[in-house]
């Protein structure tokens, strides 16, 4: 069984990889070739190959057709099981579980080093909050934009219908604020399964696509500044007081959004996803259904944004209005995702922090004197990674650690 296994080729964060073991005596015993395909195929296990044992040809007594047995000496194979094969099957390199427990361990310590480091000033505390917070919204983008390469604009409009009905759910039906974050989640979802739908289904794809979605941002805001006027509406209903658990919060919310960005990478609509970015009318060729996948991602990604929408008014006060519907968080967003590189998790999180900080502190300290220089610093930095690296940060990272290699080579001959 172990000299079956070892063609295997599980996919990255599989789960599932228990399930061997339940069917390991039965591998080992002769079981059926088609149910080994079924097993092959279930979800987490796309990625496993078996190789049967040479067959043998055994007349059936009730019929004259011949059946096939795998020849396997049952008691030897068992024998040579070992519990370690599942310690080998979670810590490949960088697919394995243990990759993903460094990486969560290490932005677990980031967040824990930027409060210790800013934990004295409320400003820089709030100024860190905000970074974390639209880490957490480019991560989120990052699954429809990065995984599916749909360019969405539409992100300030899922987060300011959510925040708005989380609001009014929490101050004024008086819900529980996790419910109340929940349901402007599901709300924000919703919306986008009502908008994506026919989108999808027209085949409404690429530029035509991110103009829609800019163009729904456009529209929401006007629809809420006639539904509710152009007021600012602040909540009684306050349950976080301090900056530290504002902090905390957002922090928690980067960690569960970080891990929902590897479970969908590591998952078969992480693939799915993948091969409709690189190809769309070729995974619609193999049997993907492109429109299903493209609007389970947008939902998804949708039900995030919505949620992180409560955040987003307890950061900047406790009130919400119309103008949360801003077609300019929605392209700054876009344009931190597409720096960090589609589909790289530690991208996103890099150019969030790094860009977002530094365009932060522009608007901050030299907004009264040059209007909108953190938005110039983001349309410059886009303009030269297209010409130079188009791959974004990883391209980056990855010129540099060729640079390192070759410049730790030894040179022969010279002294």
């Amino acid at each position: 069984m172990l000299r079956s296994l070892r063609r295997r080729e599980f996919p990255r964060g599989n789960y599932l990889w228990i399930v061997v073991n339940g069917f390991e005596y039965f591998f080992a015993s002769g079981f059926p070739g088609s149910v080994r395909v079924f097993i092959a195929s279930l979800p987490g296990l796309s990625g496993l190959h078996v190789t049967q044992k040479p067959l043998i040809r055994i007349k059936d007594n009730n019929s004259n057709t011949k059946t096939h047995h795998p020849r396997v000496n049952t008691r030897r194979e068992v024998n040579k099981f070992k519990p370690t094969i599942y310690l080998q099957l979670i810590a490949s390199n960088y697919r394995s579980v243990t990759g993903l427990y460094l990486r969560l361990i290490g932005l677990v310590v980031l967040l824990v080093a930027m409060y210790i480091a800013f934990m004295t000033s409320k400003y820089y505390l709030l100024f860190t909050t905000n970074l974390v917070f639209f880490a957490a919204i480019v991560l989120a983008w990052n699954i429809i934009g990065g995984y599916a390469g749909q360019l969405d604009l539409g992100s300030a409009g899922y987060m300011g219908v959510g925040a708005i009905v989380s609001s009014i759910l929490s101050n004024n039906i008086g819900l529980h604020p996790l419910i109340s974050i929940i349901l402007g989640g599901l709300s924000s979802a919703l919306l986008a399964g009502a908008i994506g739908f026919p989108m999808f289904r027209f085949g409404v794809r690429e530029v035509w696509y991110a103009l829609s979605t800019a163009a729904i941002v456009v529209i929401l805001n006007n629809a809420v500044r006639l539904l509710i006027g152009p007021y600012e509406y602040y909540l009684r209903v306050r349950p976080i007081k301090t900056y530290d658990e504002l902090y905390l919060a957002t922090s928690i919310a980067l960690v569960l959004v970080f891990l929902l960005n590897y479970a969908v990478n590591n998952s078969r609509l992480g693939y799915y996803l993948k091969a409709i970015r690189e190809d769309e009318l070729a995974a619609e060729a193999i049997g993907v259904d492109t429109r299903r996948y493209k609007l389970l991602a947008l939902m998804i990604y949708a039900f995030i944004v919505g949620s992180l929408g409560y955040l987003y008014v307890v950061m900047i006060g406790y009130f919400y209005t119309y103008r949360f519907f801003d077609t300019g968080i929605s392209v700054s967003i876009a344009i931190l995702g597409i720096i960090g590189g589609l589909g790289s998790i530690e991208g996103c999180l890099v150019s969030a922090f790094l860009l977002r900080g530094v365009g932060e502190y522009l608007r901050t300290s030299l907004a009264h004197i040059i209007p909108g220089l953190h938005l110039l610093l983001y349309g410059a930095v886009l303009i030269a990674l297209g010409v130079i690296e188009p791959e974004g940060i990883p391209g980056i990272a990855r010129r540099f650690t060729t640079l390192l290699k070759t410049t730790k080579r030894p040179m022969g001959g010279v002294k």
